[in-house]
């Protein structure tokens, strides 16, 4: 079922953390990693669109990640 618009961000931040929570998933198949490449380069495309609309520019965001 498609995601409703008074929700659509609270669903996709759910999902989106559960990617990120498993990057390093080494058995994903090759449609998956290509997946994984796109949603790599939507996140930093949203980054740099709207980082700014929350006042959080890319090296900020860069700073508070926890290596």
């Amino acid at each position: 079922m498609a995601n409703m618009s008074y929700c659509r961000v609270q669903n996709t931040v759910i999902d989106l953390k559960d990617c990120y929570e498993n990057m390093d998933d080494d058995e994903l198949s090759d449609d998956e990693k290509k997946a994984k490449e796109r949603l790599i380069d939507l996140c930093v495309d949203i980054a740099l669109d709207f980082g700014a609309d929350i006042s959080r520019e890319v090296e900020e965001i860069e700073d508070s990640y926890q290596y």
